[in-house]
């Protein structure tokens, strides 16, 4: 595979990797990271990648104006598509001469900038991800690479206390950062993660000889990848079908109806301190009964309920399931 594709600039995870791989010969490192900048690089839209310089090379601590361009790039490319902060790159525009800049004690500066990273953003910026390379003439100095994913938890503003950034969103537009425009912000907190519920029937609706009626048992299961919180279920008004209070962790709410037909409907709502998170399930069971002469043993029933939780839109589903046979005629 040749140089040029192994680093290929399509994505800020290549452009990472492609960083990670010059370090195969510390010797030539250097030379080959200017090549790659001023080769590869340069032929691309500046999307996923930039270049930043240290206002004072020889020392691996963070100056102001280093801090404002790392929590600046941190938001820019989280809130985006995704980025790599090049550090030790001097290239005032993209015309101008590509030169590197050595910066002393390179493992310390990167050890700063992921430190200072995790903190630079509210929410933070997950995945953050750092890789340095040695300079060839410099011990001890080199250059970093701080990778920044596409958030999956957007928008991020800047946290930290410097100049005027302080609360900004930031977004990659070409080759800069441009704070976020109203637009902007409204589509990336539509893009959060968002829970998903489904039902899932497990096994055959069991006989409570108690009530002479079936349990209708399943499990609420969030197959999306947000938390699912303030969790209810509604049942419509239907012949044979009866609700209980409540139980375990489901409680009656009551007092609600059809919008369409008026007729009331029973509303469960999961207790306020239990959430479904991603890839779980909580069981509904023993709060809904149904029973003859509508329902009979054996048989396959169809049921429909509502599902809702907090900033989502509800879930209409329909779901089947069988009731158990009752063998003692005395339960029936």
């Amino acid at each position: 595979m040749s140089l040029a594709v192994l680093m290929s600039a399509g994505s800020a995870e290549r452009v990472f990797e492609a960083f990670q791989r010059l370090r195969d010969d510390p010797g030539t490192a250097q030379e080959r990271f200017h090549n790659y900048c001023a080769n590869v690089l340069t032929s691309v839209e500046r999307i996923h990648f930039d270049y930043k310089s240290k206002r004072d090379p020889q020392t691996p601590e963070l100056g102001d104006d280093d801090k404002h361009n790392l929590a600046e790039a941190i938001s820019g490319f989280a809130n985006s598509g995704g980025g790599v902060i090049l550090w030790g790159v001097i290239q005032k525009d993209e015309t101008s001469v590509l030169k590197l800049q050595p910066l002393a004690q390179i493992q310390t500066f990167l050890s700063r900038l992921q430190q200072l990273g995790g903190q630079s953003t509210d929410p933070p910026a997950p995945g953050l991800d750092g890789a340095w390379i040695p300079a060839s003439d410099y011990p001890g100095a080199g250059f970093a690479a701080l990778l920044v994913p596409e958030s999956p938890l957007p928008p991020h503003r800047v946290a930290l206390k410097i100049g005027k950034i302080q609360h900004n969103y930031y977004v990659r537009s070409g080759s800069s950062f441009s704070v976020a425009t109203h637009a902007q912000l409204e589509d990336m907190f539509g893009r959060r993660p968002q829970p998903k519920l489904v039902v899932a029937v497990r096994d055959e609706f069991p006989y409570d000889r108690s009530y002479k009626s079936w349990q209708i048992n399943f499990d609420v299961v969030n197959e999306g990848r947000g938390t699912a919180k303030r969790v209810c279920v509604e049942f419509p008004s239907r012949d044979g079908v009866s609700a209980a209070a409540g139980i375990d962790n489901w409680r009656n709410v009551g007092g609600t109806c059809d919008p369409e037909t008026g007729k009331p409907t029973s509303l469960f709502e999961l207790l306020p301190q239990r959430v479904i998170h991603p890839g779980m399930a909580i069981r509904f069971d023993s709060v809904v009964r149904v029973g003859p002469p509508e329902f009979r043993p054996g048989e396959s029933v169809n049921l429909q309920c509502t599902l809702y939780c907090e900033g989502c839109a509800p879930v209409r589903v329909s779901f089947e399931g069988s009731l158990e046979p009752v063998r003692d005629n005395r339960g029936s």
